[in-house]
């Protein structure tokens, strides 16, 4: 299926053409695919069984569906519609080549893939360091994202990322080291084409306003094209800032001074789980099967990783996993065992409360310019769900957090 959304895009532009109200009366064909959720992805199977803006026009004057038909199908003409096109599931896509739409092509030296690095250095001074750091990304032409405590989180072009990584990795002891990849070329794409399918529709709705006057009517077609555009809108933002990630790879560096300052750890848990948690790096895995929520705008999940993240372009992050309810226990029970584990490191905490129903707490850490990590539980059966979110500074706290937690509301397990 690699790159199949490309040679799609001649057939997506004929069911435009004939699936946004082109049929002529009688046919059955289904309407133009009009995304169905915030976060701009479509719903096939929603879009094939939901009435069409045609059978919702039916209802008026027999004058009004004709001249809806006609708009639809391409303009006033005295041409017949052309007859419906299946969606784009249902084609075989021919082996020989499709003409040139005039969209760019991909090849595999064109994969886009978004990077993610995370180093913990033992170095002897924290500040000695964090300015090599800082430096050495601005020669390359990247910027500090975020500076909390003794980590630092920076973008820099990809074509600086694996140099920069054995930089850092010079400037201490080597504790850790982690690099994940994930492309995403198929996911921008169709995500490109099916806002193209969306504002092509919007602009043939507001054609069709401006020469319909019965109020009822116009009425509808205004409900269709507010939803269109709120829809055209979120996508926009998921594409802005997949474009963010891919122009600008992610490295975090957490430092660890030779004689830590007093925030050594004065207890641990006894769950080798919520030892391991990390603000900074995906601990938990398998959650992309194990779970489900409504996303924020402008966040992006990583669709074809194993592990469920999401990111937006500030570097703000939501990743969710799932492990066995060992001994069992409750969200209650669990959360408590977070805050054991949390307290000992000296986090603070800010609010706890519940999200749907899963039970959170929302930590910072002790610094001038600190960060937010939100640890958020669920139990169900032998299993314990958990999505961590992490906050880079005050402004993504700011901007992200109500959404998170509303986000958390629809959080939705899968057995």
């Amino acid at each position: 299926m690699k790159h199949k959304i490309r040679r799609m895009i001649p057939i997506l532009t004929a069911v435009l053409m004939a699936g946004c109200g082109g049929a002529q009366k009688g046919s059955n064909a289904a309407a133009a695919p009009y995304p169905t959720d915030d976060s701009g992805m479509y719903m096939e199977e929603e879009m094939a069984s939901a009435p069409s803006m045609e059978k919702k026009m039916a209802m008026g004057d027999e004058s009004f569906s004709r001249d809806y038909d006609s708009v639809a199908a391409g303009g006033m003409t005295a041409q017949p519609a052309p007859p419906p096109a299946p969606y784009p599931d249902q084609l075989a896509v021919p082996d020989e080549p499709v003409p040139d739409t005039g969209a760019p092509t991909q090849s595999a030296a064109d994969a886009l893939i978004v990077y993610n690095g995370y180093l913990q250095l033992r170095v002897r001074s924290v500040l000695d360091t964090i300015d090599a750091i800082t430096g050495a990304v601005k020669d390359r032409g990247g910027y500090v994202e975020s500076l909390s405590g003794q980590v630092i989180i920076v973008r820099v072009p990809g074509d600086g990322f694996e140099q920069l990584m054995d930089q850092f990795a010079t400037m201490g002891d080597l504790l850790n080291r982690i690099i994940s990849a994930v492309e995403v070329t198929d996911q921008y794409f169709d995500l490109e084409t099916r806002l193209q399918v969306a504002e092509e529709s919007r602009t043939r709705l507001l054609a069709l306003l401006e020469r319909t006057t019965n109020t009822s009517q116009r009425l509808q077609i205004l409900e269709e094209i507010k939803r269109l555009s709120e829809q055209i809108e979120n996508m926009k933002a998921s594409l802005s800032t997949l474009r963010n990630l891919i122009d600008y790879f992610t490295i975090t560096v957490e430092l660890v001074p030779v004689l830590e300052d007093g925030h050594s750890t004065s207890h641990q848990s006894p769950f080798s789980w919520v030892r391991s948690l990390s603000a900074h790096t995906t601990t938990i895995a398998g959650g992309a099967k194990a779970m489900s929520m409504k996303l924020p705008v402008p966040f992006v999940q990583f669709t074809e990783e194993k592990d469920f993240r999401a990111q937006a372009a500030d570097t703000t992050t939501i990743r969710g996993g799932t492990v066995k309810n060992e001994p069992a226990g409750t969200a209650t029970f669990w959360i408590n065992a977070i805050a054991f584990e949390m307290e000992g490191r000296g986090e603070i905490l800010e609010q706890s409360g519940k999200a749907g129903k899963m039970e959170y707490r929302l930590y910072r850490n002790d610094d001038v310019a600190p960060r937010w990590y939100l640890i958020a539980v669920r139990v169900q059966k032998d299993r314990v769900y958990v999505v961590e979110t992490f906050y880079p500074d005050a402004a993504a706290f700011s901007t992200h957090h109500k959404d998170v937690l509303k986000a958390l509301e629809t959080l939705e397990v899968r057995k």
